[in-house]
């Protein structure tokens, strides 16, 4: 006899039949789209290097390709980190994309492939600093019909916000990317307060690891 009655075994294989092609289609747009990524993060560093070389090596541009799911670009004391989240997530129903009807018309084209966008000091990179981290300034959220949004900081998010009629092509999302650049370059590194410096030990003076501790500061610089 079955384990499990008819009905719910239908209902069971006809999820599986549905959803997992669907979840297959999501997953192969975003490692696409991190192609296409990668693509014109390469580009945009051979073009400014083409016009602008620094005298300083800490200062230049260059695009890393780290790995399948994974890129860097150095943009002088920043680096932005690409990275394609193995798993696929659901917008949540109380979310604001949640006013348009195409994702209440159709709750599965809210699962969605997600890319992280992440902004490091290079030195925290560089010198694998452990402690330090970086803040997420956008993150992109791709469903099964390659519309698209993107929760971001300012400007960010505010201009992408329409999964309804926004598809994720060349055009825009080389505009996304601009953005991103953009946002990366203008905000900049700020202080910590005076009372908030945290004291210094003899120890990292020694190990020559004096600044680990408030390099994590870059997002000082981008909370707002």
């Amino acid at each position: 006899m079955s384990i499990l009655m008819g009905t719910t075994k239908d209902k069971i294989f006809n999820l599986i039949q549905t959803r997992f092609p669907l979840n297959c289609t999501i997953s192969d747009y975003a490692t696409r789209q991190l192609s296409a990524i990668k693509t014109y993060l390469k580009k945009f560093a051979d073009d400014i290097n083409l016009q602008y070389q620094p005298a300083h090596k800490r200062q230049r541009v260059k695009f890393y390709d780290t790995g399948a799911l994974q890129c860097e670009l150095q943009l002088g004391d920043d680096t932005l980190w690409f990275h394609v989240h193995p798993n696929l997530f659901r917008i949540s129903s109380n979310h604001p994309a949640y006013r348009f009807s195409y994702l209440r018309d159709d709750d599965y084209r809210s699962q969605c492939a997600v890319i992280n966008i992440y902004n490091f000091l290079s030195d925290s990179l560089a010198e694998q600093r452990n402690d330090d981290y970086g803040i997420l300034i956008a993150r992109i959220f791709i469903n099964y019909e390659n519309h698209f949004m993107v929760e971001g900081r300012k400007q960010i998010g505010m201009m992408f916000n329409d999964i309804g009629n926004d598809v994720l092509d060349g055009q825009r999302l080389e505009s996304l990317l601009e953005q991103v650049i953009l946002f990366a370059l203008e905000h900049d590194l700020f202080a910590q307060p005076f009372d908030q410096v945290p004291a210094l030990s003899y120890r990292e003076i020694a190990s020559g690891s004096y600044g680990g501790n408030v390099s994590a500061s870059k997002q000082l610089g981008l909370l707002s």
